[in-house]
């Protein structure tokens, strides 16, 4: 599998986040109880910056070897040649600014050890989700363009981890309702447990576990949880993010949902998987445009971008 993940622009939210994000012991007291594994403060003297190789490793005329930031464990992985220069000086930039990488995402993400770090991330994964983390900090956004195979739902779940970790409403988006388990389970893989979403899909809605369809409700008791994330502009009590897919914007005639989204953007972080579903000048994608230019923060991924 290749590598194609770079820094973006696109999206800058208008509300720029605190320069020194809360850790977990900054979370409002009546944000949902979110457990997570080897959770605490990150030492500082255990997280070692790693040298950054300033040449291009070149594998063949159109891939150069990917070589992280991050001293997590990796497979063989390449990225197109004519982004490799970009994604050593993107890593060394934010190493720059946040000693080491390992450890700035330890820190943003409540893990204590290296150890129990790369027990949830690969380095290649620990590098993106650093460089997302720094980018929404500064106001900007990235694409994580990983092709599949690489684990863009693992670095994902990192990203909503973050959101948890800061106390803000993550939102994640996606193709396929399917996806909710796939987001559910990564998210329990990292250390993250008690998380239980609040679904705005009325079919598939749901998490799939053993047969079971977890997180699944009527159309009424939906209905009384959503306006309640619209009125009070928080989830309801117990929930501890926003799931959907962008056929819900799209087939949103009544903009009801658009305009949900659009009341907590403000206090929320959106996950855009497959975010080229979202792109051009399509309903759902000048709907998006909006609502990232009012987000507190967000980050893009797909294969396909």
């Amino acid at each position: 599998p290749g590598r194609n993940s770079g820094k973006s622009g696109l999206g800058k939210p208008k509300n720029r986040p605190a320069a020194k994000p809360e850790g977990a012991e900054g979370v409002p007291q009546d944000q949902p109880v979110v457990l997570f594994a080897g959770s605490g403060v990150a030492g500082e003297g255990e997280f070692q910056p790693k040298e950054i190789p300033t040449q291009v490793d070149r594998a063949n005329d159109f891939q150069a070897r990917y070589h992280t930031a991050s001293n997590g464990f990796n497979d063989a992985v390449l990225t197109p040649i004519n982004i490799a220069s970009y994604n050593q000086i993107a890593l060394q930039s934010t190493q720059d600014r946040h000693g080491s990488v390992d450890g700035f995402v330890a820190q943003r993400l409540g893990y204590n050890t290296p150890a129990a770090l790369h027990d949830a991330f690969m380095g290649l994964q620990v590098d993106a989700v650093a460089q997302a983390i720094d980018n929404i900090e500064r106001g900007r956004a990235i694409i994580i363009g990983d092709q599949t195979g690489v684990g863009k739902g693992r670095q994902a779940a990192g990203v909503i981890r973050y959101a948890i970790q800061q106390g803000k409403i993550p939102v994640f988006i996606t193709q396929k309702a399917n996806l909710f388990t796939d987001m559910y389970d990564d998210l329990g893989d990292i250390g993250v447990t008690g998380f239980k979403p609040l679904i705005v899909n009325q079919d598939n809605g749901f998490v799939s576990k053993g047969g079971e369809k977890l997180f699944n409700h009527g159309p009424n008791d939906r209905k009384k949880l959503l306006d309640t994330l619209r009125t009070t502009g928080r989830l309801p009590e117990g929930y501890g993010g926003l799931f959907l897919t962008y056929s819900q914007i799209s087939s949103d005639q009544q903009g009801e949902k658009t305009k949900l989204l659009s009341s907590i953007a403000s206090n929320a972080l959106f996950v855009m998987d497959e975010s080229h579903s979202a792109s051009g000048n399509s309903g759902v994608g000048e709907s998006f445009q909006a609502l990232v230019d009012e987000a507190w923060g967000v980050t893009y991924l797909s294969a396909t971008y």
